[in-house]
């Protein structure tokens, strides 16, 4: 979250860029009002500009009862200075129709602190979706009773450390079924060392860039010992002593062993890609892999990620965003390192022009391509503020193409200061929606009304608990392609998507040759499957 005063260099930009938009064959239009979705992220903004004002909130999809279809779980920031409990984190129930209503979450909906992120992940077998949520202070475990109903297990559980947590998600880091846990933290931060930054353009107080700080934080790895306990395994697991201004993660295979690795995106600290060598041991090989720094040796402030596979190799890639001026990464994965190719996939020039924290890759037309929205909002106050916010800038669309490029494409919504974005499909209707956190205003639920939409399948992957299948890859044969898609939740920023693996199609009205590999090992083959259908495939042996 570098500061930057190079406000005549992106007007510029976005001047030349604008004038080559494409018109949009996608259209995400917001009914947050319509379906019920009313939430507002307080970020409790002070004239003293301390850091933790200007980066939350988060935002989950979950299925919290299992009824089948998606509930929204939002954080709340709220004061630094006095707590309030009319001002506590939200729970919204999907009504079966994609509309909701809140609910009484129990400890879920309460005032748990000043809010940032969250895992979701069922950590005691039973399926019902527990909720970790990350703090400026204490984290909070939540554990899901049944019947939408929440109870705080932290210290039960074994989480004391009070820390300034963002990022975090559940994987089965040692393969013995239950889901463990890793924790993102940005920076060791106290209201005594907050320092006075100012803006030159503007002659006044300002944000501070994590630099200022020069105090990056330690991530934490939990181990789940079953019974509803967690060890702290940092030290063992090789991650303690290496710290980083944390604010993305992602956990999937990348070097194809079969072990869930963890990619962390720092802000102006190096990245980290932690690969993971068994008995819970991990190695940091971001140097090795080409993506701790960029081609200048410089730190890049992350902060969004999403693994994905963006060239039909069957392996995982990698994009990451960052502040105004930098361009996104794209890391391509060749096995054994990563190749920068943000230029050749077209996101070089364009995704400079704001500064991206919530990013979402995937089909939002079903055309087959990929697509990728990025949330946005400046965190050094503007020069000229839209509608009397100084942080807000408008969001970017690009429409993914069977060339490998993203083309920057017309998106008409509201202009905020964004931060979370998670996607899923609310209504079960085969296209996604984005549900988008804005600093002080009601959170958007983009629903997708896409021209020219082509078919999709949906696959909800379980494994042997019930539970979706985190870690588990699925490939697929669409015409003369092959598509793989890994089952993930944190993704994004500060944000846990839908679980469940969407297949956009285009013209194509049946997939075959369906291949599912859990983490236990299981194989499963499926010889075909018909477009339009939401599949559940179980964890057995058969």
């Amino acid at each position: 979250m570098k500061q930057v005063s190079l406000t005549i260099f992106v007007v510029v930009l976005s001047s030349c860029a604008w004038d080559e938009i494409e018109q949009s064959p996608i259209r995400l239009v917001d009914e947050s009002a319509e379906r019920g979705l009313d939430y507002t992220y307080l970020a409790g903004g002070t004239p003293s500009h301390r850091l933790p004002e200007i980066l939350g909130g988060g935002v989950a999809l979950l299925d919290s009862d299992r009824d089948g279809d998606l509930d929204v779980y939002f954080v709340q920031g709220g004061s630094l200075d006095a707590r309030s409990e009319t001002h506590g984190n939200a729970l919204f129930i999907n009504n079966g129709t994609g509309k909701f209503d809140i609910g009484d979450g129990g400890d879920a909906s309460r005032d748990l602190g000043y809010g940032m992120g969250m895992a979701v992940g069922d950590f005691n077998d039973d399926a019902l979706p527990d909720i970790f949520v990350t703090q400026l202070g204490k984290n909070v475990l939540l554990r899901n009773e049944g019947n939408n109903q929440f109870r705080d297990v932290t210290l039960e559980a074994g989480f004391r450390f009070e820390e300034w947590s963002t990022a975090t998600a559940f994987a089965d880091f040692d393969l013995d079924g239950d889901l463990d846990l890793w924790v993102v933290n940005y920076v060791d931060w106290s209201e005594s060392m907050e320092p006075e930054c100012y803006q030159k353009m503007l002659g006044s107080r300002d944000y501070c860039s994590p630099v200022h700080y020069d105090a990056p934080a330690q991530d934490r790895v939990y181990r789940n010992d079953g019974g509803g306990r967690f060890t702290d395994m940092t030290g063992i697991a090789g991650v303690l002593g290496t710290r980083g201004n944390g604010l993305g993660i992602v956990t999937v295979d990348f070097n194809g062993d079969g072990l869930l690795d963890v990619f962390v995106a720092n802000d102006t600290s190096p990245n980290h890609l932690w690969l993971n060598r068994g008995d819970f041991r991990f190695e940091d090989v971001a140097p090795i892999w080409n993506c701790a720094l960029d081609s200048h040796g410089v730190a890049r402030a992350g902060m969004g990620i999403v693994a994905a596979d963006l060239d039909d190799d069957r392996d995982q890639d990698v994009i990451v965003v960052h502040i105004t001026t930098e361009p996104n990464y794209v890391f391509q994965n060749e096995g054994a390192y990563f190749r920068d190719v943000t230029a050749q996939v077209g996101l070089s020039t364009y995704s400079q022009r704001y500064t991206r924290f919530g990013l979402v890759v995937d089909d939002l037309n079903n055309d087959g391509w990929l697509d990728i929205l990025e949330v946005n909002g400046a965190v050094s106050r503007l020069s000229a503020p839209h509608e009397g916010d100084r942080f807000a800038e408008p969001n970017t669309l690009y429409e993914g193409t069977p060339e490998g490029r993203f083309n920057l494409i017309d998106h008409d919504g509201e202009i905020h200061t964004s931060r979370a974005a998670a996607v899923g499909d609310v209504d079960n209707d085969g296209t996604l929606e984005v549900i988008v956190v804005d600093r002080d205003k009601p959170a958007k639920l983009l629903v997708n009304q896409s021209r020219g939409i082509g078919r999709w399948l949906m696959l909800d992957v379980r494994d042997r608990y019930g539970r979706p299948a985190l870690g588990a890859v699925v490939s697929l044969d669409v015409g003369d392609r092959t598509l793989t898609r890994v089952v993930q939740r944190a993704s994004s920023y500060l944000a846990s998507r839908d679980p469940r693996l969407h297949f956009g199609l285009g013209e194509i009205d049946r997939v075959s040759n369906i291949r599912v590999r859990w983490l236990s090992g299981v194989e499963k083959r499926i010889e075909w499957l018909d477009a339009g259908q939401i599949a559940t495939i179980k964890e057995d042996n058969t």
